[in-house]
């Protein structure tokens, strides 16, 4: 599978503890690495690898790992290879965590940063949630209406409409 795909499926399983499904991940980065390796496909294996290190340092991070997983993940995203879908992914991350430790400008920033891909709208939700936990209430609710903007089309009873709205008093 691509990196991106095994990325998904590895972090899921972080997240519900699914040591096997991990494992299975893992051996699927590395056969890909080997199968990359043996084509001669350097920019492949790279890429591969670039998500391998991003499902070590996410694993890091939901081990407690903060300042672990966050230089990871930064040095990760400044890769060539760990353009497109991979570095989008780790702002989204770089962001939610910047958020966790109360650092809501860096947040905001990689939310930002993601406003012209398909992780936009994410990025626009995680930036309101940010900004109203770092308490910018007025902010947040700016925040929270240019999402629902975003997600105009979206069912009404979507968690992440009624979140938008019950913050915007809509």
């Amino acid at each position: 599978g691509s990196a991106e795909c095994l990325l998904d499926t590895g972090a899921r399983a972080v997240e519900t503890g699914d040591a096997p499904r991990v494992e299975a991940t893992r051996q699927g980065f590395q056969g890909g690495l080997a199968e990359a390796e043996e084509q001669g496909n350097e920019g492949w294996a790279a890429w591969l690898q670039a998500g391998s290190d991003a499902l070590d340092a996410y694993a890091a991070w939901q081990n407690g790992d903060l300042g672990g997983a966050d230089r990871a993940m930064r040095a990760i995203q400044l890769r060539p290879e760990a353009m497109f879908g991979l570095s989008g992914r780790l702002r989204l991350w770089l962001g939610t965590l910047a958020a966790q430790e109360g650092r809501f400008e860096d947040a905001s920033q990689y939310f930002a940063s993601l406003a012209n891909t398909e992780l936009g709208w994410y990025g626009v939700l995680q930036e309101a949630r940010a900004l109203r936990d770092s308490g910018d209430d007025q902010a947040a609710s700016d925040a929270y209406r240019r999402f629902l903007d975003l997600w105009s089309e979206a069912p009404v009873d979507h968690v992440f409409v009624v979140e938008a709205r019950q913050a915007t008093g809509g």
